[in-house]
């Protein structure tokens, strides 16, 4: 039978190996040292690891393995933690998911919380999580233990997440990246159940464990998600050799830390001096990881001018991703200005004008929208003409809010088939006229409604 079978060279091989399941590679290895090659580095590019005795352990027999170490390029650390709240007892373990599915059903009234009180009430679910908690602090407590990355020489990006994970065909990918609804699925306790609790946010040692033992090797770093309080204490920073940073900011926090304003400008500092630090970015992308943020809510707001220091510039910055920001017309256009030379791809999401208020940059946001009443008084789209003279870009992708003032919410621009994203994404790359009109604005319906006529004869 197999003198029928085709002989196919390796390159081949080597491409339908980058397609096989990861489950699959291990027999794919058994058919010939061809094969097993082949499949050795496609098994070994991509290695997961995570918070137990049993996960380090086999980190590091991997990274004392001499033939092995070489092949591992990318390492996904999921920072999700068994531990939630301050569950002491069987009693707070009952209290706990009581309190979950009150909430579930808040959101939703048809929310059936059967599950959460059989989670409750299973005491043996109770006792297993003691013993997954004391692993995970064991685990977590021998930091020495991650001295093994160094030994990974070929290790080319680190991808640090958390949140609801499942396996990928290689590496992790994120379910959903905000706070999902109440789900009709059963309910299952796993690591990460508290993913979206301040507490349980990753904390500086992902900052400082890929520089102090990968920096040499590492081109892309992935932090998705942490929270500004990360980067508060950190003095200094050095990651000259990184073309690509991917950086998700989760940016609630606690409402005394919020109200104490050094803390609020330490972290914005610490934020703005790591970015600083990334020398030679091709790439770079980050995500506030909100979609509003009220006054009087607990969000650290953060705009272009706070996390930009306003004459750094990358001299290799190619792709550019802003999510969640907000900015004035000269803060905006002033820093891709100075990417103008390098600028390929830009990619904005919810941007959101302010008030300039001067010498006010680091401080927490207390800035108000300012005051128009017809699209003749927008800034966006004198913007998109000036982003589209100073830039030559070969893609442009703009969604989401373009927010503009108190009177007028803007322009909404869906990801999914909306012809305005698309002509406001082409016009930047091709030119022609700008599609920001007021026929096509988002009015506040409490503003004055002759101000869209205004805006219309203008």
């Amino acid at each position: 039978m197999t003198a029928y079978i085709p002989y196919l060279p390796a390159e081949i091989h080597r491409i339908i190996a980058e397609y096989v399941h990861r489950e699959d590679l291990p027999s794919y290895r058994l058919v010939n040292r061809q094969l097993c090659d082949m499949a050795t580095e496609e098994l070994f590019s991509t290695i997961v690891f995570h918070y137990s005795t049993a996960s380090i352990d086999r980190l590091k027999r991997l990274g004392w393995n001499a033939r092995l170490r070489g092949q591992v390029k990318n390492i996904f650390w999921d920072v999700n933690q068994w531990s939630v709240g301050n569950v002491r007892d069987f009693h707070e373990w009952e209290q706990y998911f009581t309190q979950i599915a009150q909430l579930d059903r808040w959101r939703n009234a048809n929310y059936d919380s059967s599950g959460y009180t059989q989670l409750s009430q299973n005491r043996r679910e109770w006792e297993a999580y003691l013993d997954r908690v004391a692993d995970e602090r064991k685990a977590r407590v021998d930091r020495d233990s991650l001295q093994v990355l160094e030994r990974f020489y070929n290790l080319h990006s680190i991808h640090i997440v958390n949140g609801d994970l499942f396996l990928a065909h290689r590496g992790l990918q994120k379910v959903a990246e905000d706070c999902p609804n109440a789900s009709s699925g059963p309910v299952v306790f796993r690591r990460g159940f508290e993913t979206y609790s301040l507490r349980n946010m990753p904390g500086i040692e992902t900052l400082l464990i890929p520089e102090e033992y990968c920096k040499s090797s590492l081109k892309e770093l992935t932090l998705n998600t942490v929270h500004l309080k990360c980067f508060a204490p950190l003095t200094s920073s050095n990651f000259d050799n990184l073309s690509s940073l991917d950086i998700t900011i989760f940016p609630r926090t606690f409402r005394d830390r919020y109200l104490d304003t050094q803390w609020v400008v330490s972290m914005i500092k610490g934020f703005r001096r790591f970015l600083a630090s990334s020398t030679r970015l091709e790439c770079l992308r980050i995500d506030l990881n909100h979609e509003k943020a009220e006054p009087n809510s607990y969000d650290v707001v953060l705009s272009i001018d706070q996390v930009f220091d306003n004459e750094h510039t990358w001299s290799t910055l190619r792709t550019l991703s802003l999510c969640h920001f907000s900015a004035t017309p000269d803060t905006l256009l002033s820093f891709l200005g100075r990417h103008s030379s390098t600028l390929k791809d830009l990619r904005l999401h919810n941007i959101s004008w302010i008030v300039d208020n001067g010498d006010e940059r680091g401080e927490p946001e207390q800035r108000f929208y300012a005051p128009s009443a017809s699209v003749r008084h927008c800034a966006w789209p004198r913007v998109l003409q000036e982003m589209r003279k100073s830039l030559s870009l070969d893609h442009a992708t703009v969604t989401g809010k373009l927010g503009e003032n108190r009177h007028m919410r803007g322009w909404r621009l869906h990801e999914k088939d909306d012809e305005l994203a698309a002509a406001v994404s082409d016009y930047l790359v091709r030119g022609g006229q700008c599609p920001l009109t007021a026929d096509n604005a988002d009015f506040d319906p409490e503003s004055d409604t002759d101000s869209k006529r205004e805006g219309s004869a203008a």
